[in-house]
This record gives C-alpha cells, sequence and structure tokens, in this order.
C-alpha cells in the first residue's frame, strides 16, 4: 500500500474515532433525547468503518478479495447508515437536545453530507457510464462484425 493511503486511512480512522468517541461520551453522560436505536445503531456500524479501515490499512481487506454477496451488502447498510444518521442528527437539532450539541455532532453531519454527495456522484457516474456502455457497444459490434468479414 502506498504511503499516501496509509495517511489518508489514519487520518479517516482517527475521525471515526474522534466521533465513536461523541457517541460513546452520550452515553456516558446519560444524554436522554439522544437515547435511540439511531444512536446505537451508528455506534455499531462505526465500529464496523473501524474495524475495515484498520484491516484495509494493513493490506487484510480490499475490494479484490471481498466476496461480492458482502460488498452489496455492505453497500446498503452504509445507504442505511447514511439515512439513520441524517434522521438522528436533525432529531437532535430539532428537540434541540443540549447534551448532545458538540463540534463532533457537526463533524459528522458534515460527514454524513459528504457520504450523501459522494453515493450521489458514484450514482450518476454508474448511469452515465451504463448509459455510454449500451450507446457504443452495438457500434463496437457492427465493427466486429465488419473485420470478421473482410478477414474471412
Amino acid at each position: 500500500m502506498h504511503i499516501f493511503n496509509i495517511i489518508l486511512n489514519v487520518l479517516v480512522l482517527a475521525l471515526w474515532l474522534f466521533i465513536f468517541n461523541y457517541i460513546i461520551s452520550l452515553e456516558k453522560i446519560g444524554c436522554e433525547c439522544s437515547k435511540t436505536w439511531q444512536r446505537d445503531f451508528i455506534k455499531y456500524f462505526i465500529i464496523v468503518i473501524i474495524v475495515m479501515l484498520i484491516l484495509a490499512t494493513f493490506e487484510l481487506l480490499s475490494l479484490k478479495t471481498m466476496h461480492p454477496v458482502f460488498i452489496g451488502l455492505y453497500f446498503i447498510a452504509t445507504i442505511a447508515f447514511i439515512i439513520i444518521t441524517y434522521y438522528y442528527i436533525q432529531k437532535l437539532k430539532v428537540e434541540k437536545c443540549e447534551c448532545s450539541a458538540h463540534v463532533a455532532r457537526d463533524v459528522l453531519e458534515i460527514v454524513n453530507y459528504i457520504q450523501m454527495f459522494l453515493i450521489a456522484l458514484a450514482f450518476i457516474l454508474m448511469i452515465y457510464f451504463m448509459f455510454t456502455i449500451s450507446q457504443v457497444a452495438p457500434k463496437l459490434a457492427a465493427t466486429a462484425k465488419k473485420s470478421v468479414r473482410k478477414s474471412a
């Protein structure tokens, strides 16, 4: 793994540990307005993210080695995480949950928006490439047939 990837993974890991510590601190101080199943889901999913980042940093996990079913399930869980986190943060803000007011909540919100953007961008690119391939593939097939006929 390149040093840049290691540094990036360590920085992202530090960010998730910071957010995880915030979630744990909400539990420790007994912040009642933050006590929901969403908080628990966010906490446990962050543990999964941290474990996967550590494994990826030490090259024990990569997209090449992961089973496609696991990748699909992780993608679906990530979408659920993004949606649940968004609504959880909005709930805390609407209810004016003072004990949850912390810079880490704002960081989690920003990370959540970045994840939304990246998922949307990936989806748009996927549609674009599928459209492009569907337009180009018939032309390539026709060209290949002509080449085969000429060589025969």
